[in-house]
């Protein structure tokens, strides 16, 4: 269930979203958004392949 989630593309997107609103607001440094979105964007890839 857990890994269906994470491979998911809406939980992908949303999780993307949150990170976003987390760096917006000063939660999270650029860095840290950076590595996120990164990672994100890859699973998204993989996924639409």
């Amino acid at each position: 269930e857990a890994e269906r989630e994470l491979r998911d593309e809406g939980s992908l997107r949303r999780r993307l979203a949150e990170a976003e609103r987390q760096f917006e607001i000063g939660a999270i440094t650029a860095e840290e958004y950076e590595s996120i979105e990164d990672e994100l964007l890859a699973r998204l890839e993989k996924e639409e392949s």
